[in-house]
């Protein structure tokens, strides 16, 4: 089992001893969220992890699962990738996306199995749990004003990899980006044995899911695996790749604006506009 154990507790460490002065400063927000998150995240991790191993046990046809042709929306943050990933995930003939339910709450192949019986059986007395979920979706994620969120919406499944603790994505809730491996240059940056564990686990997430769902083609929209193009086309050699370009006078300070929001959630910094080096540097390299 691979997980990033040095990058959680330094993680942690930080947050609770060492982020004065910091975005991640303990403010009562900030210790609300942590307390939160290490209530939840730790147990959730163990049941998915288990639900892993049951998988080998009970699913073991889903090392083998093919990944025919997948298709990857690449390009900077704030580029128009939500609106045409979701365009093309409507055509469910097609394709097939990883929505916040299957990356969150239903990675591995065993839990996907158990909902699916569960929305039959649901269906069958009338659809109540639908609705039910339906409606705390609204007004949950519905509240959020980075797209619109949804636990029933295609994603960016760079999130997937959070279950490793190895992402990019580690940095909106922990933005202590000096700890962190050099997600943001990812194939120069990252040893090869490191960018195997990370990829191997994502492409092992990929075909637990075409397995589940019996589904043939997989679209993803991912900016940040624009580094990671020469790995990607090392795991996925039939890989189609869109790279998406808007004007960098419209994106740029959408990206600003984006990631302060983001990281805002789950912080309370001071000043209103950060990260600005580090977006300026990740941008021109996408």
């Amino acid at each position: 089992m691979y997980y990033n154990f040095k990058l959680f507790w330094r993680t942690a460490y930080r947050s609770f001893f060492a982020s004065k002065n910091t975005p991640a400063r303990l403010t009562r927000k900030r210790i609300t969220f942590l307390l939160l998150f290490y209530l939840v995240w730790p147990l959730g991790s163990l049941m998915h992890w288990f639900f892993f191993f049951l998988d080998d046990i009970l699913f073991p046809g889903h090392k083998t699962q093919p990944i025919e042709k997948p298709l990857f929306i690449l390009g900077n943050l704030r580029s128009g990738s939500t609106f045409l990933h979701r365009l093309l995930s409507r055509d469910s003939e097609t394709f097939t996306s990883l929505t916040i339910w299957d990356i969150y709450l239903t990675p591995s192949v065993t839990q996907k199995k158990i909902t699916q019986l569960v929305a039959r059986m649901d269906k069958k007395l009338g659809g109540h749990l639908h609705r039910l979920l339906y409606e705390f979706d609204r007004r949950t994620l519905g509240k959020f004003k980075i797209h619109r969120i949804s636990f029933f919406q295609p994603e960016e499944d760079e999130n997937i990899l959070l279950h490793i603790w190895d992402s990019f994505w580690v940095s909106f809730l922990f933005p202590f980006v000096d700890e962190m491996p050099n997600y943001r240059h990812f194939d120069e940056a990252l040893t090869p044995e490191h960018k195997r564990r990370i990829m191997a686990f994502y492409k092992s997430m990929l075909q637990r899911h075409l397995y589940a769902t019996g589904k043939k083609y997989f679209v993803a929209k991912n900016p940040a695996f624009s580094p990671k193009i020469e790995t990607l086309v090392e795991f996925f050699p039939e890989a189609r790749i869109i790279y998406l370009a808007r004007n960098p006078l419209d994106m740029l300070p959408s990206t600003v604006s984006w990631i302060n929001y983001a990281r805002r959630v789950f912080t309370d910094p001071q000043a209103k506009w950060l990260y600005l080096d580090e977006i300026v540097d990740f941008t021109q390299h996408w």
